[in-house]
């Protein structure tokens, strides 16, 4: 099999469909996550569609990516620098409010021409051994009818905090080295709801639990 000379550049995306949050345990490169790490992504994204439900959005598809756990919100945006900055801060802000020591919310999917998994394969990471299996990726949660959340939806989350006041160099949780906007809350109520959220432990069901 021959690698492709030409693929899809971002260029060649005229909409966007969907916003991926992607929900990605830390873990040894290479390898696959254990069904404790698995489980931990989906309870981080749980608190993060709590939180976005809070801020009016009101549709996702949720899906196992194999090691992870994809929140897919569906959109319908023309595809242009000023949806691409949307989405780039969007995701920037999730990240650093929900991003943990356990599970790291991926930044850098907001490209319009990023691939990502066909549900359905199987995630072929590491070695296969029971405490880290390949797995099955598949759609856990799909509403009866999908319904594009407003690109203003997105935007609003954006526009909770000011622009970065600061670009901060700070290491990830692997060592490596990456720039990271620092942003500033300054919705007081949403500082609040963060604290109840993240505190309170009975927002549990059957779409955020791996079995």
């Amino acid at each position: 099999m021959h690698s492709a000379k030409h693929t899809t550049q971002d260029k060649d995306i005229a909409r966007r469909s969907w916003v991926m949050v992607d929900f990605d345990p830390v873990r040894k490169s290479g390898t696959s996550s254990t069904q404790e790490q698995l489980q931990l992504a989906c309870d981080r994204a749980k608190v993060v569609w709590d939180f976005l439900f809070h801020n009016g959005f009101r549709e996702y598809v949720g899906c196992i990516s194999g090691n992870g756990y994809h929140l897919m919100l569906p959109c319908d945006m023309e595809c242009n620098e000023k949806t691409d900055s949307i989405v780039r801060d969007f995701l920037q802000v999730i990240s650093m409010l929900f991003s943990t020591e356990e599970v790291e919310i991926d930044t850098a999917v907001f490209n319009r021409a990023r691939l990502t998994k066909l549900y359905g394969t199987k995630a072929h990471k590491g070695v296969d051994c029971e405490e880290t299996p390949h797995r099955m990726s598949y759609i856990k949660h799909s509403p009866a009818r999908i319904v594009p959340i407003p690109t203003e939806y997105f935007e609003k989350i954006v526009s909770a905090f000011k622009s970065p006041v600061n670009v901060a160099e700070k290491y990830n949780n692997f060592g490596k080295r990456r720039n990271e906007l620092t942003f500033q809350l300054i919705d007081n109520f949403t500082l609040f709801y963060l604290r109840f959220v993240q505190e309170n432990k009975s927002h549990e069901n059957k779409f955020w639990t791996y079995n």
